[in-house]
């Protein structure tokens, strides 16, 4: 999500991702209402895609650290 407007579906996601605004930034707001939540470094879509990158990454490290995976998947 990019915006207050997208807080409420967020809450839902098991990774909520905050992509920046190239202008504005991260919505102060939306920070404080989902503290937890990924912000990216990119604006926009590549915001996007770093944010996928890293959460992909992220699981395959748990996975190869608990043992149960043998590459990617």
């Amino acid at each position: 999500g990019n915006s207050e407007d997208d807080v409420n579906w967020l809450r839902y996601a098991d990774v909520a991702v905050i992509v920046q605004d190239g202008h504005a930034g991260v919505d102060p707001r939306m920070l404080s209402k989902l503290p937890t939540a990924h912000v990216s470094q990119q604006p926009g879509r590549l915001g996007w895609s770093e944010a996928i990158v890293e959460c992909v990454a992220e699981l395959l490290n748990e996975r190869a650290q608990a043992g149960t995976g043998n590459g990617p998947a």
